[in-house]
């Protein structure tokens, strides 16, 4: 039985902040609210609820699926909780998609939060995880020597300039002045990046976020409800991601998820060249994050109807 038609019909967004006063149940429902009023919908009208949110430890919260639930408008409802490191705000979209698309649900609300400032120790320590125990976390690591592993290589194999990745901060903070939940907007020029203080090399203080609390949240409706209640819904043509190995030296920094995203399009649509798989690809996964290295889950949505 071919998939339904999915479209994102409302939205809804909290300020972005470095240390909110609401809880994360409060984030929630102040990004849930403002999505439904934007769809003029009820919180009735919702069949099922997916969320989005980092493993416990990032808010210090025991459960915090549970924790998040009546927040996020789920009280006797159909409720589900994904998480996929940085690509979790899309892949908790594909999820909400796949219930709509199988005729599961007619709606569905979708929420990602997450509220790191008030745990302490900073909740980065749970990354030690993905390094060996012998050889790598006697070292302490941390998510900047991340950054910095995966983007040296990536500068390296392709011979990217660390110019170039100072113009993405660029570019990213000067979007950020025209939008207002964003949390460090800023016109710098790629000298004021590379100027910056040196976090782990080849990362400078600019080219990375603070710690950030807030929610966002949209609206996903079948294709007869969405023509009902707008005249603008937002077709999602297709969803994809991509799911690595959790031990970063055990993977290939090198090859972005942007091409294994491609990639999987092209198998799926029988465009790979002598790279296709026999037979016929029916299905993929995928995941990744970041964003001239790697752009993570993918869901590919336009205002054109999807064939």
């Amino acid at each position: 039985m071919a998939g339904r038609k999915v479209a994102v019909v409302g939205a809804g967004m909290t300020k972005f902040m470095h240390r909110a006063l609401e809880t994360p149940k409060e984030l929630a429902w102040l990004a849930a609210k403002p999505a439904l009023d934007s769809a003029e919908m009820k919180l009735n009208q919702i069949d099922c609820v997916v969320v989005g949110s980092a493993p416990d430890a990032f808010d210090g919260l025991h459960m915090k699926g549970e924790y998040l639930s009546d927040g996020c408008g789920a009280w006797k409802k159909p409720y589900l909780r994904c998480y996929v490191g940085g690509g979790t705000g899309v892949y908790a979209v594909a999820q909400a998609w796949f219930h709509v698309a199988s005729r599961l649900f007619d709606t569905a609300l979708v929420i990602c939060e997450e509220k790191m400032s008030s745990c302490l120790p900073h909740p980065q320590a749970a990354f030690l995880t993905i390094f060996d125990h012998i050889t790598e976390q006697p070292l302490k690591p941390n998510l900047l020597w991340i950054f910095a592993l995966e983007q040296n290589r990536y500068m390296q194999t392709y011979g990217i300039a660390l110019k170039d990745m100072a113009a993405v901060s660029v570019k990213n903070k000067r979007n950020a002045l025209d939008h207002p939940a964003a949390q460090l907007g800023a016109k710098l020029t790629v000298e004021d990046v590379l100027a910056s203080e040196i976090m782990a090399w080849p990362v400078h203080r600019l080219m990375v976020s603070p710690t950030s609390d807030g929610a966002v949240a949209v609206v996903l409706a079948e294709e007869e409800t969405a023509r009902r209640i707008s005249d603008t819904p937002v077709w999602i043509q297709g969803v994809g991601w991509c799911l690595d190995t959790t031990y970063w030296t055990n993977r290939d920094l090198a090859y972005p998820g942007l091409m294994k995203i491609c990639e999987l399009f092209w198998q799926l649509r029988g465009e790979a060249g002598k790279r296709q798989v026999p037979g016929k690809a029916e299905r993929g996964v995928a995941q990744a994050w970041g964003d001239l290295m790697q752009v993570g889950t993918v869901v590919v949505m336009g205002t054109r109807e999807p064939v």
